[in-house]
C-alpha cells in the first residue's frame, strides 16, 4: 500500500510540474540555441574596376555569389562561419541602424555596400559607402568581403 501512495505522489508532482510549465511557459531557449532563419544579402559595387558582386547567405550555410559578367556560383559555408555572421548581425544591432550612411561628397572609385538581413519577419537594409561605414558595421562587412574574396 505504501508503494501505491508513493506512485500517486510522484504522479501528482509530475502533473503539477506539467501544469506549471503549461501555465507559465517553458523558460526561453538561449539565443544561440534557437534555430535561425536568417538570410543575409550583400551587394558590393564600384571601386576602380567597377565591380558588381551580389552574395546571398542562408542560415543553412548555402550561398550564391553573382558577379557581373559571370554565372552564379553556388557555395556552402561551414556552420561556424554562419554562426559568426549571425552573431555580428546581432552585435551590430543591425535592425536599429539607419537605412543610409553616405559621405557628404561622393568619393571617386569608392565601393558602395548594401546589406539586407531578413530574420523571421524582420527585414532591414543598410546602404553605405567607403568613407561613411558606421563602426558597428565594419566587422560584418569585413567578413562578407572575405567570403567574396575567397571565391575569386
Amino acid at each position: 500500500m505504501n508503494t501505491s501512495r508513493w506512485r500517486i505522489g510522484v504522479w501528482l508532482v509530475g502533473l503539477a510540474s506539467l501544469g506549471w510549465v503549461v501555465a507559465c511557459g517553458a523558460p526561453p531557449a538561449p539565443q544561440d540555441a534557437v534555430a535561425s532563419t536568417m538570410v543575409i544579402e550583400y551587394r558590393r559595387s564600384g571601386g576602380l574596376a567597377g565591380w558588381n558582386e551580389y552574395l546571398v547567405i542562408r542560415s543553412d550555410g548555402q550561398c550564391t555569389l553573382e558577379r557581373s559578367g559571370s554565372r552564379a556560383q553556388r557555395c556552402t559555408l561551414d556552420a561556424e562561419t554562419v554562426q559568426r555572421l549571425q552573431t555580428l548581425v546581432r552585435e551590430s544591432r543591425f535592425f536599429e541602424l539607419e537605412a543610409r550612411y553616405l559621405p557628404p561628397r561622393p568619393i571617386p572609385d569608392a565601393f558602395h555596400y548594401t546589406v539586407t538581413v531578413q530574420d523571421g519577419t524582420r527585414r532591414h537594409t543598410v546602404e553605405t559607402t567607403d568613407g561613411a561605414v558606421p563602426p558597428e558595421l565594419n566587422e560584418l562587412l569585413t567578413q562578407l568581403n572575405r567570403i567574396i574574396d575567397e571565391r575569386s
